[in-house]
């Protein structure tokens, strides 16, 4: 689906960079730019949008013809942060990234709108979970890391945390809008076109991975039943835009992890190799394989991978398990720095 946006702005140069931005970056967008307001006007009252962009300037000399424009939404181009609405119409910072003014102008359109985007999905996005015995194994870093190396091979990665007290902005790096309570909040109100909003949430690291930040509070999660974890890892995975999705699951094992059983084409257990680590992955490898054989599948996707490995660290001694190597201990480095270096292609050629 194409999405039609009208841009007024009488700041030539602004108008003109936004446009070519647009028009470089999100292919989905049909975007028209206008510096005088009578002809955007009776240009779209022949060809009507869905967002009429307008800046804060421009509103205020044209306040009736904005909110009478044919368009779906009208969002004003406000020039301070942190203004959400200028009488009652949504606005947004116009001095930010290209990339937050999209995304929060997609926001605003899938609420009041109606309308969303997705790319065809035709079941081809692949999932991959890596989950835990218990916590401080390393498995959010491995999951970063592994997400990381995809990114580097041109796959359009999204890396899930499902951690109640996850850090992801520790692991990747963006100044974006939007945090976990914000894809809490779609989820619990079941807010329409919710593919489009969790999407829109989803912030960008460098690196080329998706993610999203942490709740603004912790406590936040507890709104969120197995139902809503269901429904925003399947959106994820469904609603398409995304060649892998990377799950960094919760400790323990309940409908989401049963469900991220079944949908993984990979699942990777992290121990630590520690005496303690080691016993707990096995007895989650335990788990998981009886849970397979309930379901009448073989247990050809499990792996066991090691991180933090060093000279004291030992392996799980047992055939059952399928080890995929370690991950080493590097020191002297942040978990931003940590994740980059664990990315290198060589660790991950499993």
């Amino acid at each position: 689906m194409i999405i039609s946006l009208a841009l007024i702005d009488n700041d030539k140069l602004y108008g003109k960079r936004l446009s070519a931005a647009y028009q470089e970056f999100f292919s989905q967008v049909e975007i028209r730019y206008f510096s005088d307001v009578d002809m955007a006007m009776e240009n779209i009252r022949y060809n009507p949008v869905d967002v009429l962009l307008v800046s804060e300037g421009i509103y205020h000399s044209a306040k009736e013809k904005v909110k009478n424009a044919s368009c779906k939404v009208p969002i004003i181009l406000a020039n301070s942060k942190g203004i959400k609405k200028i009488d009652e119409i949504d606005s947004v910072c116009k001095y930010q990234r290209v990339d937050h003014i999209n995304q929060s102008v997609m926001t605003i359109l899938a609420e009041k709108g109606g309308i969303g985007w997705n790319p065809d999905n035709d079941g081809s996005t692949r999932v991959v979970t890596f989950m835990t015995a218990g916590g401080g194994s390393g498995c959010s870093t491995a999951a970063a890391a592994y997400s990381c190396n995809l990114a580097s091979k041109g796959n359009k990665v999204i890396y899930v945390d499902l951690n109640v007290f996850g850090m992801p902005s520790m692991l990747f790096r963006d100044e974006g809008n939007y945090t976990m309570t914000d894809c809490i909040v779609a989820l619990i109100n079941q807010k329409p076109n919710l593919g489009m909003q969790l999407k829109n949430f989803a912030r960008k690291d460098p690196s080329g991975v998706y993610y999203y930040a942490p709740a603004q509070n912790s406590l936040d999660w507890l709104d969120m039943k197995e139902e809503s974890i269901l429904l925003f890892v399947d959106t994820i995975i469904t609603s398409g835009g995304y060649d892998i999705v990377v799950v960094d699951a919760n400790p323990g094992w309940n409908k989401v992890t049963s469900y991220l059983a079944d949908k993984s084409s990979s699942i990777y257990m992290v121990s630590e190799g520690t005496a303690v680590s080691n016993a707990k992955t096995l007895r989650l490898w335990e788990a998981a394989s009886t849970y397979f054989s309930t379901q009448q599948k073989d247990t050809s996707k499990l792996n066991v991978i090691y991180s933090c490995f060093t000279n004291r660290s030992q392996r799980i001694k047992d055939d059952r398990i399928r080890d995929r190597g370690t991950l080493p201990f590097i020191e002297h480095k942040n978990a931003y720095e940590l994740v980059r270096a664990l990315s290198n292609g060589k660790y991950w050629d499993i």
